[in-house]
């Protein structure tokens, strides 16, 4: 038996095919009669819609076979997927690729197989459409032009999936983004024009206007915060461009971007640019500064009289940034909601800093778009690490 070797481009074509989304959902009946088609079609008593994940091969639709996945190593599909064309074994036990592959010698008896694979509009093969017979056979020209048809149909039905899913998410975004808008925005708008509105009437002695006035600067200060990461938000939910890919030296980078933050003394806390290494990822810079410059502004917020140390670390395949702070740290339900919307809420800092939670949930989304993943570990009173990662190599983007 010869095991399917990999594409080259594996890595981008499982982020495409998990880009749909499909994996271990339920039957839907629209791939379901597609198979029922190719069986009748073809004359087989068994059809599948196999999409080929990285250690395995998931059956989205079947007919004719009780098991929902195998071993991709095993997988006929696994071999359709390296060819733009049918593929087709016209009898298995003649073939030394498959002659002795378990699922030839033992349940389903697979002779026959023809696989058409599954192709998006940017070249990945996700999987095939195949039809299998546990006797010798061959196809005719319609069967095979039929098979191609409906191949192009199953991956109608995955944009389709796609788009609607696409839809919900846009519109769930702008219900979003008006509910911020009406609630987190308009509250310091409504105190200023108060204030104005009692300093023309002349109801404020000059000492109560002044500290009004500071009180309405710090909170304009955490609105025009919360302005940008709702400009940062709304770019990662509307601009379908994605990510600007560039090759980043992070020391370079980093250093250059945290230069310019100048608020530290406030508070009595000291900063500390510990990457020392030249570590270069594949990322976008302007997401990675708006991600660092919500990090350590958080950091500086819960943090007083303290440290905020910024790290990174560079793996196989990815680097780790992290920014750890001796501040004041979070309990475990704060953590367990700290990346969910629906859970969102502000937690003022030492200096009764406002917030509106927004921040954290953009940085993941926004490190999510460069194909990383952002994590934190933190204990009350002993401060916290937030570490986020970033592809070392293109072979990443998608």
């Amino acid at each position: 038996m010869t095991v399917p070797h990999k594409p080259e481009n594996e890595s981008l074509r499982l982020q495409a095919l998990h880009y749909y989304d499909i994996l271990d959902t339920a039957a839907e009946k629209d791939f379901d009669d597609i198979v029922e088609l190719a069986s009748q079609l073809c004359e087989t008593p068994i059809s599948l819609v196999s999409l080929i994940d990285s250690d395995r091969q998931w059956f989205k639709a079947r007919h004719g076979l009780e098991a929902h996945e195998t071993p991709r190593d095993i997988a006929f599909c696994a071999h359709a997927i390296h060819q733009n064309d049918i593929m087709a074994v016209h009898d298995a036990t003649a073939d030394a690729r498959f002659r002795d592959n378990p699922l030839v010698t033992g349940s389903p008896d697979i002779r026959f197989y023809a696989g058409m694979p599954l192709i998006t509009s940017e070249g990945f093969k996700l999987g095939t459409l195949c039809v299998i017979d546990r006797k010798p056979k061959e196809l005719t020209q319609k069967q095979i032009f039929g098979l191609k048809i409906l191949a192009k149909q199953v991956m109608k039905q995955l944009e389709l999936r796609a788009t609607v899913k696409e839809l919900k998410r846009l519109n769930d975004a702008n219900s979003k983004m008006l509910s911020i808008i009406g609630h987190d925005l308009r509250s310091p708008m409504q105190s200023l024009e108060s204030v104005v509105g009692l300093a023309k009437a002349e109801a404020l002695t000059p000492g109560e206007f002044a500290s009004m006035i500071n009180t309405i600067g710090k909170s304009l200060g955490s609105t025009n915060v919360l302005f940008n990461n709702l400009m940062q938000w709304a770019s990662t939910q509307f601009d379908g461009g994605g990510p600007q890919w560039q090759q980043i030296d992070l020391k370079v980078l980093l250093t250059d971007e945290i230069v310019g933050y100048d608020y530290f003394a406030e508070k009595g806390n000291r900063f500390v640019n510990a990457i020392h290494d030249e570590i270069n990822v594949w990322a976008d810079p302007n997401m990675v500064r708006f991600v660092i410059r919500n990090l350590v502004h958080n950091a500086n917020k819960f943090t007083q009289n303290g440290t905020i140390a910024l790290s990174a670390k560079s793996g196989t395949l990815e680097a780790v940034i992290c920014l750890e702070d001796t501040g004041a740290g979070m309990t475990t339900p704060t953590l367990e909601g700290l990346f969910h919307w629906e859970k969102r809420k502000s937690t003022a800092g030492t200096h009764g800093e406002k917030g509106s939670g927004l921040g954290l949930q953009v940085c993941k989304e926004v490190v999510e778009k460069m194909h990383g993943k952002i994590w934190v570990e933190s204990e009350p009173g002993k401060g916290s690490r937030f570490y986020f990662s970033l592809p070392l190599s293109m072979l990443k983007q998608y």
